[in-house]
């Protein structure tokens, strides 16, 4: 037996947590839309009216008007949830806790069989720090709806939070009870909680059923070994770390692991035979050290010092794969090198092993973006702001991949949300004018015209020749007839500066065109279909100057293989149809 493994409880704390920190932010992101708001249930047409009204107020955040409106519907129908639920929100949104909590109660009452007004009540009670409160709130709705899967995980979560760690387990060994197929999250959170509350079997039997639902994560394998190692159930222990050796040949912390339970169990041979084997085997911490040493030494140039540094770490990372020094410098190595590809895996692994440092969860979501791998960028991005509130290198991040992925809407509450968390003192001028250009192009899509140019506008008073404010903002001015100077004047400084790509000659096309200027577009869009791979717009806008030109043929044509490009496009296809050749 050894005395120092008996009960040492305290050296799972840190393990578990690392455990439970991730799978915890991906719970988190799932309240959202896990109870969809029910549909109103308005005849009166004026209630209607004033209700929708309302809605566009708040998503325009004017919630004083909004709440105005709201306040007139339940005037119209007294009482309606619906309405009650959204001046709720109303009033959440200008930061008025208290009103949005009572019109969140009414609703609840005026709709007691709504589990969504249940939920809401219970998250800005959450909000306001009142657990008590937002715990009964979950319990009446579970007595209701005991299926309620989301709403057993937050009564957990919140008994967690108040310090009653057996109230606690008791409402997740419910929740595992009445789930036809349980989410490994559930497991992940039990596991401190087993620990807290020095539950051993507890231990056994959670991470028995994690090693079941996850089989290739070897994490969960190696607490039970420790566990196992921590009871003197040695027997037990050997299968699991001789497991992991064959994953993790020359593991200095397995092969030490296995010596000790070999020598404790009488396998003299095989002791001597690990033991030999840590004895040769260089740490995987030397092997860190000597890498970002010779990664400290070169120069930008010095393409042969860092490839030493990446041999060492990848034979660092080949003994002990989660290592994460190693992970983490390694990452750094192939982002400074432009490879977001490779480098977006390694910070995510660093992160599964420790999700405590914010920096590791902001490279991990910029690689992903970088590497146009957008819904991973914005995933890592949302768990990361969960996990660290009122980032705004991560509310960026996500703002910036769902407009690439458009979900244009999301992007641009993110974009709002990060403009409140930013500290201009700490921010380039470059990367605020970023900003604010992906601010306008948001605001552009979703046809918020003043909004999108006063943004275009801020991006280039901070930088002149900010890139995306140059690729966006002429093509938008030049819908108004009123702004084509200053159209011409930015598109001609995008080519300037972006160079005389197929998308900033199409623009300076387009303006040209809105000019009348037609023999001027014919000669840039000439130069731009000379200019690389051909967009289906501008094949249609040659087909435009075309037309103007008098060239009815070549229009046709020019529509024809717009067309072609992209077969949807309906304004290709109406020219085509009342051209007078068709």
């Amino acid at each position: 037996m050894i005395a120092d493994q008996r009960h040492a409880w305290t050296r799972w704390g840190s393990l578990l947590g690392l455990v439970a920190g991730l799978v915890l932010a991906g719970a988190l992101l799932s309240r959202a839309t896990a109870q969809p708001a029910p549909s109103p249930d308005l005849s009166d047409q004026k209630a209607q009216k004033l209700f929708v009204q309302g809605l566009t107020q708040s998503y325009l955040e004017d919630y004083e008007e909004a709440i105005s409106l709201f306040e007139s519907a339940l005037e119209v129908s007294p009482q309606q949830p619906a309405i009650l639920s959204a001046l709720s929100e109303a009033e959440a949104g200008r930061n008025n806790v208290t009103s949005a909590i009572y019109y969140a109660r009414q609703a609840r009452t005026n709709a007691p069989d709504e589990p969504y007004y249940y939920h809401t009540l219970a998250d800005l009670l959450r909000v306001a720090d009142q657990p008590a409160e937002a715990m009964d709130v979950y319990r009446s709705l579970l007595s209701r709806f005991p299926n309620d899967r989301d709403a057993r995980l937050a009564l957990a979560r919140l008994q967690k939070e108040s310090g009653a760690p057996r109230e606690a387990l008791r409402t997740y060994e419910t929740l595992l009870e009445t789930t036809e197929h349980p989410q490994p999250q559930a497991y992940a959170e039990m596991l401190a909680l087993y620990h807290e509350v020095g539950n051993e079997e507890g231990l056994e039997r959670t991470l028995k059923a994690l090693i079941d639902l996850r089989r290739n994560t070897s994490r969960y394998r190696e607490l039970l070994g420790q566990l196992y190692t921590q009871q003197d159930r040695y027997n037990d222990a050997i299968p699991l770390f001789e497991a992991l050796l064959q994953e993790r040949p020359s593991n200095p912390r397995l092969l030490s692991r296995l010596k000790m339970l070999y020598t404790e169990t009488g396998k003299s041979q095989k002791a001597q035979t690990v033991g030999a084997t840590a004895s040769t085997t260089t740490a995987p911490s030397q092997l860190v050290a000597r890498a970002r040493s010779f990664y400290n030494q070169a120069s930008s140039s010095d393409t042969a010092t860092v490839q030493s540094a990446v041999e060492l770490l990848q034979r660092a990372l080949k003994t002990a794969p989660t290592q994460v020094e190693a992970l983490d410098l390694l990452g750094t190595i192939y982002f400074e090198q432009g490879r977001y590809e490779a480098a977006a895996p390694l910070f995510q692994r660093a992160i599964n092993e420790n999700p405590r440092d914010p920096s590791r969860w902001r490279y991990a979501a910029t690689a992903h973006l970088r590497a146009d791998s957008l819904r991973q960028a914005a995933t890592m991005a949302e768990e990361g702001r969960l996990l660290f509130p009122g980032r705004y290198d991560l509310t960026r991040i996500e703002a910036f991949s769902r407009l690439r992925l458009g979900e244009v809407e999301t992007a641009l509450s993110r974009f709002q949300e990060a403009r409140s968390q930013m500290d201009s003192s700490t921010v380039s001028a470059a990367e605020r004018a970023e900003f604010h250009a992906g601010r306008g192009h948001a605001h552009q899509r979703l046809g918020h015209v003043q909004k999108a140019h006063a943004a275009y506008e801020l991006a280039l008073r901070l930088d002149a020749q900010a890139p995306m404010a140059l690729r966006q903002y002429p093509y938008s001015l030049a819908q108004q007839s009123d702004r084509l100077d200053r159209a011409l004047e930015l598109a001609q400084l995008a080519v300037d500066v972006l160079g005389a790509t197929p998308e900033t000659l199409d623009h300076l096309g387009w303006v040209y065109f809105k000019r009348e200027n037609y023999s001027e577009a014919e000669a840039v869009y000439e130069k731009a279909l000379a200019s690389g791979t051909v967009s289906a717009q501008l094949y249609e806008h040659f087909g435009d100057v075309q037309h103007a030109l008098g060239n009815e043929s070549r229009a046709q044509a020019y529509w024809k293989k717009a067309l072609d490009r992209a077969p949807d496009r309906g304004s290709v296809r109406q020219k085509l149809n009342s051209s007078p050749q068709s």
